[in-house]
């Protein structure tokens, strides 16, 4: 694993800091994200009520629902910003989440994203999730091959009204089998 990435938790204590980085690395991203991310297409303010509600819905999933794994994570590499990967909508009966990421284009093709997700998968486990959903557009190249490279495999195939595929659901089971140490 890539000993050069680490990361570090999103939190509302140093949301100041984090934010700006956060909103620094998306406005120069912009044009590329448009299409994945709908907060992209609007300035600093819709950015920040992403990630202020992602955290505070966080606050409240973990101490009022007592789901302790609902987290997001600012991506270091080297210290410096290189992204964000989150795992989200758990359910309070079955420990299942679902993963997000975005990585900035300058650290594509290093697996930073990989190690990002393995390091995810970890904190998983170690809050008892038993399985790692990951929606992505079939259209999201870079993506598809970082899933594919940490053995997530395609569920299903979700469809429009002309039967064009918009998404694809990935699933990764988190057991010793298929779980690198």
């Amino acid at each position: 694993m890539n000993n050069r990435v680490k990361l570090e938790d999103f939190s509302l204590q140093h949301l100041a800091t984090q934010m700006r980085e956060f909103n620094e690395n998306v406005a120069g991203n912009k044009n590329r994200l448009i299409p994945w991310f709908w907060w992209a297409r609007r300035g600093d303010l819709a950015r920040f009520r992403f990630i202020f509600n992602a955290l505070v819905a966080e606050q409240i999933a973990t101490k009022g629902h007592q789901l302790p794994y609902n987290k997001k994570f600012i991506i270091r590499h080297d210290n410096e910003f290189a992204g964000v990967i989150g795992l989200d909508n758990v359910f309070q009966d079955a420990p299942r989440a679902e993963m997000w990421l975005y990585l900035d284009y300058e650290y594509t093709g290093q697996h930073i994203a990989s190690t990002a997700v393995k390091k995810a998968e970890e904190f998983a486990k170690s809050k008892s999730v038993y399985q790692i959903a990951a929606k992505i557009s079939p259209r999201n190249d870079r993506i598809y091959r970082v899933l594919t490279a940490n053995k997530y495999r395609m569920f299903s195939a979700q469809k429009n009204y002309n039967g064009a595929t918009y998404q694809q659901i990935w699933l990764k089971t988190l057991n010793d089998k298929n779980v690198e140490k």
